[in-house]
């Protein structure tokens, strides 16, 4: 997928509230620095990596930030069951799965139950190692369905998380205000 100067724009602009751009398979494209810095630095680990999906059922920085661990693991396996179908021949679809399978045994469980759901928004609790606990309504809106581009933007339920929120964006400023998996290392062709 090929990130275009409106979604960096969007990113940007949404902070100090975390959102990303994303594959219709997790892989994380690009991420404002809130979402950045959210469980961990997301730009310190390997691009090939940067999967939302894998992150969560294999990253112990990210997994332990879920409150409700077994509900949003049930739902991104939900997801990608019911995605399935349409990505049957697509080799980074399959390459996900099969990782998937073979790392978490969490994943295969949830696999297994063959449940389906569609895209809602949704209340999501967080523990950030930087701010403390998070209660933000999740939400992924379609850019394109075709082309399988998304943005996910966590907005705050209530002013303790929105106090929250500004804060890590604050202990994290002198980060540019988006980064890509395009960037080197050290982000420095992110944007400023």
């Amino acid at each position: 997928m090929d990130l275009r100067p409106e979604h960096t724009s969007v990113l940007a602009k949404l902070l100090p509230y975390p959102a990303a751009v994303q594959t219709d398979c997790y892989d994380l494209v690009a991420a404002n620095r809130t979402y950045r810095y959210l469980f961990a630095d997301l730009d310190a680990y390997p691009v090939e990596e940067r999967n939302c999906a894998w992150l969560m059922f294999t990253e112990p920085s990210w997994r332990n930030s879920l409150v409700d661990e077994d509900s949003v693991l049930r739902e991104i396996t939900a997801k990608l069951r019911t995605r399935q179908p349409e990505h049957r021949d697509d080799p980074r679809w399959n390459a996900l799965i099969t990782r998937l399978r073979q790392e978490s045994p969490d994943f295969v469980r949830h696999w297994e139950s063959y449940e389906i759901v569609g895209d809602r928004t949704q209340l999501r609790r967080y523990r950030s190692p930087r701010v403390g606990a998070l209660d933000v309504q999740f939400q992924s809106l379609w850019m394109d369905r075709v082309r399988g581009e998304r943005i996910i933007v966590m907005t705050p339920t209530d002013v303790a998380t929105a106090q929250r929120l500004e804060r890590l964006d604050s202990l994290v400023g002198a980060a540019p205000a988006w980064t890509s998996r395009g960037d080197s290392a050290d982000g420095s062709a992110a944007g400023a």
